[in-house]
């Protein structure tokens, strides 16, 4: 079996089963950890770590060996996987959670009762609860609005205050731009047909100022 398209690195998502096969086969030919993390195109730790999960103890011949077997490691992989994955609800106290709804029920967060929003309910409960998993007040309103709880988005004042932050750039509140003044196209039919006297463009001409002609700076 050919093993050159394992040979380019691949330093991203998980071994497959395939690939513990193959360690499970070199290690039985007592091929080096380097050289297999060679083969697979993987990281000498990810090769190190994978061993490490994968030995299991066996008897083999009267005696006690410990070895590496491409299942063994499979399975704990995908049970690791399973713990790690969110589960809801179920991954914070189950106590906080009633203590939520009571206090919502009771009117903690809106009304004439209201002696709570969510941040303020959650850090309190934290504080005199160390030892319980109390999820942060952005998970909880994570939920609210998933409607995973009873409590509604309109309950809570707070929630219809905290707008999504815009992403669309900012228009300047000024131009930083000069007004040069009127616009020639702006100008009166009288001052167009030069009719009026001081309607000339040379009225506003300033000349170059000579020793012979000492008018011309009057302009």
């Amino acid at each position: 079996m050919s093993h050159t398209h394992f040979n380019k690195k691949n330093t991203k998502g998980h071994l497959k089963f395939k690939e513990r096969e193959l360690i499970e086969k070199w290690l039985n030919e007592d091929k080096k950890q380097a050289e297999i993390a060679r083969l697979l195109g993987r990281d000498r730790s990810t090769i190190y770590r994978e061993i490490k999960r994968g030995k299991v103890p066996q008897i083999i011949n009267g005696k006690k060996v410990v070895l590496y077997r491409a299942d063994y490691s499979e399975t704990k992989y995908l049970q690791n996987r399973q713990r790690s994955q969110s589960k809801g609800l179920k991954a914070f106290s189950g106590r906080f959670w009633y203590k939520l709804k009571k206090a919502h029920h009771k009117g903690w967060f809106k009304g004439k009762n209201r002696i709570h929003n969510i941040k303020t309910f959650v850090k309190k409960y934290a504080r005199h609860n160390p030892k319980e998993k109390v999820p942060c007040f952005k998970t909880v309103y994570r939920y609210i609005r998933e409607n995973a709880l009873p409590i509604k988005p309109h309950d809570l004042p707070v929630m219809y205050r905290l707008t999504p932050r815009k992403n669309k750039k900012s228009k300047p509140k000024g131009q930083n731009k000069k007004v040069l003044g009127q616009s020639i196209s702006d100008r009166p039919p009288q001052v167009l047909d030069r009719i009026e006297f001081g309607h000339w463009e040379a009225d506003l001409v300033k000349g170059k100022k000579i020793k012979k002609n000492p008018q011309s700076s009057h302009y």
